[in-house]
Order: C-alpha cells, then structure tokens, then sequence
C-alpha cells in the first residue's frame, strides 16, 4: 500500500512539474525582446515625462501638516485676558 501511494505521488509532483514545463515559460525574456520602434520610444518618453510632471505637482510629503490646527484653541488674545483677569482676582 505505501508504494502504491508513493508512486501516486511521485507522479502527481512530476505531472505538475512536466504540465509547467510544458507551458514553456521564459521569465528571463531571452530571445523573445524585439527592438522597440521608434513609436515605443516616443511612448515612453511621453510617458516618463507626464509622470515627472504629475510628481511635481504633489505636495511635499514630509511637511508636518496639522489637519487639526484651524480648529484648536491657540491662544487667542481673549483667552490671554481672562487668564489674567483670573490671575488678578486671586
């Protein structure tokens, strides 16, 4: 019984392996690049400069923004006041 399940899975791993194999992958590309064209080219460089472009009108990603700053309390003049006024009554 265990030679039978063994040489089942022998051929299961080597059928797998031969079906890949058959598919003739070529993930290196070897032989298979053709020459671009003048078009390829063009499209590339068309492509790489409207990418250029398009990061330059990004913000800065490192700026410390506070999305929270419009909103907070930062002191304003009247709270000065009162502070004192407090300060004074004591």
């Amino acid at each position: 019984m265990r030679t039978i399940l063994c040489v089942l899975c022998a051929t299961a791993i080597f059928g797998l392996a031969g079906s890949a194999h058959a598919q003739n992958l070529n993930l290196l590309g070897a032989g298979s690049l053709k020459p671009k064209t003048q078009d390829d080219v063009d499209a590339d460089a068309a492509r790489n400069r409207d990418y250029q472009n398009t990061m330059k009108k990004l913000p800065d990603q490192n700026a410390k923004r506070d999305p929270w700053g419009n909103v907070r309390n930062t002191g304003t003049a009247d709270a000065d006041q009162k502070k004192k006024q407090r300060a004074g009554a004591q």
